[in-house]
């Protein structure tokens, strides 16, 4: 079984996504993963994974009191086609910060200065546009 990548509150969180944007109750959400989905599904050694989905688990899968990545939940993330995998994709304000901490490094050493400043000053206004776009303003 592949190991989780995504932390357990990102995973709840795509869960309970997906779950919404079916507009599935427990009950539907279970009767269709029954009655489409597990008969599709090869048995695995423990028997474990083939088991039907109830509304008591979906329940607490969904509020996050699961302490590990199981075959279940992850048969159940299969279903709901919810990834697993981390998102690539850094958010904004990593990435502003991070621009941030470039310029001052390049204030810092005149060395530096000298054969980075154009950079830095290129990456601030390219921040500085991005969070406009983000904001709905135009430039």
């Amino acid at each position: 079984m592949k190991t989780l990548e995504i932390t357990k509150k990102e995973l709840i969180k795509r869960l309970n996504i997906a779950f919404e944007e079916r507009d599935y109750t427990l009950i539907s959400c279970c009767d269709t993963y029954n009655k489409t989905f597990l008969p599709k599904i090869k048995p695995s050694i423990s028997g474990n994974a083939r088991r039907k989905l109830q509304k008591d688990f979906l329940r607490s899968t969904l509020c996050g009191e699961f302490s590990y990545f199981n075959e279940r939940i992850k048969l159940l993330c299969e279903f709901l086609k919810v990834s697993t995998e981390p998102d690539l994709k850094p958010d904004s304000q990593s990435i502003a910060k991070e621009i941030c901490e470039f310029n001052k490094l390049v204030r810092q050493d005149p060395s530096f200065e000298k054969r980075f400043s154009s950079l830095a000053f290129f990456l601030e206004n390219l921040t500085k546009i991005g969070t406009k776009v983000q904001s709905g303003r135009s430039t």
